[in-house]
């Protein structure tokens, strides 16, 4: 048995809008590999790909009805600011979804958001930073961006996030351990699994497992 070892990407996934390869191109690479950290080049492509073709499938924010504001975690201040509503033009903004896990006090904060963000779990920080590193400034996370305290604000905003997450360039889901505390693995912390590699000539093969259901691609994706 001979290993063919000439291949593309193109010949293992024909080239069409629904599985369309970014513009990040390495000749030598055939998988990609979760011994190293996150590559943002590549994700900006993904995301740059996604707006091309897939902007009909987006939820943009201009096609939600409701009037309430909501508000979005400033990256660069770790200010929350209020940015009307979504039916006004919103500036392009990330969601984060991740596990609570152990709810502990926190101190109080001003109910303005007048002060910066502080003493951040490692997966709120890991997002911020990933939100800068693709070119963006603005972030959700529904335990900062909506008020705790207030059961009128928690009621109507918890209403809104369908629109919110239909309308986030993208949405950063965090998988990996119980809590916050945990980071997302490729930022601030090492990936676990490895994939065994080969390099032929001029071409690194990397093995794909075979994930099986959901639970196992979440356990191999951290």
């Amino acid at each position: 048995m001979t290993l063919r070892h000439s291949f593309t990407r193109e010949d293992i996934l024909p080239s069409r809008p629904a599985l369309h390869f970014p513009r990040y191109r390495d000749p030598s690479l055939l998988a990609l590999s979760t011994r190293r950290p996150l590559i943002y080049s590549l994700l900006r492509g993904w995301v740059n790909d996604c707006q091309e073709w897939h902007h009909g499938i987006f939820y943009p924010p201009s096609q939600v009805d409701p009037t309430w504001p909501i508000r979005l975690i400033d990256c660069k201040t770790r200010l929350v600011i209020e940015v009307a509503h979504l039916t006004r033009p919103c500036p392009p903004f990330l969601a984060l979804s991740y596990v609570w896990g152990q709810v502990v006090d926190q101190p109080d904060r001003p109910s303005d958001h007048s002060q910066p963000l502080e003493n951040l779990p490692r997966t709120v920080r890991d997002s911020m930073v990933v939100t800068l590193r693709l070119g963006f400034r603005y972030l959700w996370i529904d335990k900062y961006c909506i008020r705790q305290d207030d059961e009128e604000d928690k009621q109507r905003q918890i209403r809104l996030m369908t629109g919110i997450y239909g309308g986030a360039q993208v949405i950063l889901v965090a998988a990996g351990g119980s809590d916050p505390t945990y980071g997302l693995p490729g930022v601030s912390r090492a990936r676990q699994f490895l994939q065994p590699r080969v390099r032929l000539k001029n071409r690194t093969l990397v093995l794909g497992y075979d994930l099986g259901t959901i639970k196992d691609s979440v356990s191999m994706s951290t």
